[in-house]
């Protein structure tokens, strides 16, 4: 995960997660 982190990212972190894997 990036450095910074922003409210949204927060809230897509799931999401996020999945496009990393």
């Amino acid at each position: 995960a990036p450095e910074y982190r922003t409210m949204n990212e927060e809230r897509h972190e799931r999401k996020a997660l999945l496009y990393w894997l």
